[in-house]
């Protein structure tokens, strides 16, 4: 803070008999600058003296000039050093609170952390009358965003009215606006009283949603431009009197209408939502990067059981540092995924992913023995279980088809996204082989079982034509030789089905 003028405000002239000042003098104003001469005598000695030299400065630079009537303070481009300009107000008004952070730290700060901040409250509430003198605008902007209804940003000094031409640059006040509102939260939490009433406040809302307006307008906000000035002229590709008129429900209908083109946009109601197919529900959810509660906890869950971390895009989040630096509720941690997830173009893919995560979740849960040896790879498991369904299938467009899958367990995309052996490419070979053969035998066992009753197969052939049959691959542990007399086992029960095979292992019962 070697020098503080601010946004262009000249220092005093040494022959002020020409120019009136607009603030009242204090005791320090009586002082001769050049003979600074305190007592510094405290341990504070070094601190407050270079807190002094800025206070002199801030004073002689700064809050000379600032008006009694508003608390603006003039621009030095103007000759008559009556236009005030926003931003550059602003920026006067944090150099000013910013000293008075400094004099809040020391005990004895001689008055001067109050009369500080009183200056940058002054300037605030200046911005927030002249403003609200235009309240009719904000509303109308909210519908039209047109430059002529946009806020002004140069105001008199003395009276806070509009500069005519002042605003012809045709901007919608983007920065000046979003500056005020970061600056105005700042001074608030450093126990600055700026805001008086309830009108106050709901201004201050009308400006959030202001913002929220401005910066989706063509030419404007975040619409790109070939260049980086404003030509007040549109992108290309949008049609501004498409956009500047659409409403935000109207833009969510035609988000919806886009996303469903079987459907017809005068019926997009709420009950429609039930008709539309998974790929539309998953297309919808992915472009709008919906994702399940506690979404984010239980990927954490899955990288404290993925010691080689999770990889999607190829690329890898490793489990360490990631669980030492951050915690599963923490932000950081949700941007973080969301980076990751941010990388696939294709919305219905996202949706994908999102859906895979949930299924290890809940199988990780219900196996806690269970954790990945390799890097849990989102692509390959996806990947695999297209081929699962092209297989069994025998899909011609085995990824569109897969897509179109409803999200469940039984003849759903989350069932075969499960049963992808992660790691081990031949267990599922063997297993199937293991399948089939025992879906045979247990045919003709059933068989035997009809001649020892004396019936006719045939009669009944059509019941295990599609037979329900599970296969469970079942390890139990060696148990102490005698059992135990409190030990808990499996009670008497009967199977469900017709029959149930049992292959025993070498294990001693």
């Amino acid at each position: 803070m070697a020098s503080l003028n601010i946004a262009g405000v000249p220092t005093l002239p040494s022959n002020t008999s020409g120019f009136n000042r607009s603030r009242r003098s204090s005791w320090s104003d009586s002082k001769n600058v050049g003979d600074e001469a305190e007592n510094y005598s405290d341990s504070h000695t070094l601190i407050l003296k270079k807190l002094d030299i800025h206070y002199h400065k801030v004073k002689r630079q700064i809050l000379a000039f600032q008006s009694l009537t508003t608390g603006l303070f003039p621009t030095h481009l103007d000759t008559d050093k009556k236009v005030a300009h926003v931003v550059a107000n602003i920026f006067c008004s944090i150099a000013v609170w910013s000293l008075r952070q400094c004099y809040c730290k020391i005990d004895n700060d001689q008055g001067r952390a109050h009369e500080l901040g009183q200056a940058a409250v002054k300037c605030m509430r200046g911005i927030l009358n002249c403003w609200m003198k235009q309240a009719k605008k904000v509303e109308i902007f909210k519908s039209e965003q047109s430059p002529m209804d946009a806020l002004h940003s140069k105001f008199n000094v003395f009276d806070g009215s509009e500069i005519e031409g002042a605003d012809e640059v045709d901007q919608l006040q983007i920065c000046a606006i979003s500056i005020y509102l970061l600056t105005i939260v700042q001074m608030i939490t450093s126990n600055l009283q700026i805001i008086f009433s309830m009108d106050e406040v709901n201004f201050v809302q009308q400006l959030i949603f202001s913002i929220e307006r401005a910066y989706r307008t063509p030419d404007y906000g975040i619409w790109e431009r070939r260049t980086k000035y404003n030509t007040n002229t549109l992108k290309n590709v949008i049609e501004s009197s498409a956009l500047n008129t659409i409403s935000p429900n109207e833009i969510k209908q035609l988000l919806y209408y886009v996303l469903t083109t079987n459907l017809q946009q005068s019926t997009l109601q709420g009950g429609d939502i039930e008709q539309r197919s998974s790929f539309q529900k998953r297309q919808m959810d992915g472009a709008l990067s919906r994702v399940p509660t506690n979404f984010y906890e239980h990927v954490w869950s899955i990288l404290e059981r993925a010691p080689k971390g999770i990889q999607l895009c190829s690329i890898l989040l490793p489990q360490q540092p990631t669980l030492s630096d951050m915690t599963d509720y923490e932000l950081n941690f949700s941007l973080k995924i969301e980076e990751m997830l941010g990388r696939l173009l294709d919305p219905v893919y996202r949706c994908l992913v999102v859906e895979m995560f949930e299924s290890i979740n809940v199988l990780l849960q219900r196996n806690p023995e269970l954790c990945f040896v390799q890097p849990l790879d989102a692509d390959y498991l996806i990947s695999d279980a297209v081929k699962l369904f092209e297989q069994q299938t025998k899909s011609l467009d085995s990824l569109k088809d897969f897509y179109n899958l409803p999200i469940s367990l039984v003849g759903g995309s989350t069932g075969y996204m499960i049963q992808v052996p992660y790691g081990m490419p031949e267990f599922r070979q063997a297993v199937l082989a293991c399948y089939h053969e025992i879906e045979t035998l247990a045919l003709e066992l059933t068989k035997v079982f009809f001649v020892g009753s004396e019936n006719d197969f045939n009669q009944f052939s059509s019941h295990f034509q599609w037979p329900s049959i599970g296969l469970r691959m079942l390890h139990y542990l060696p148990q102490p030789s005698p059992v135990l007399d409190d030990a808990f086992g499996s009670a008497p029960h009967c199977d469900h089905g017709f029959i149930t095979i049992l292959s025993h292992d070498d294990v001693d019962a």
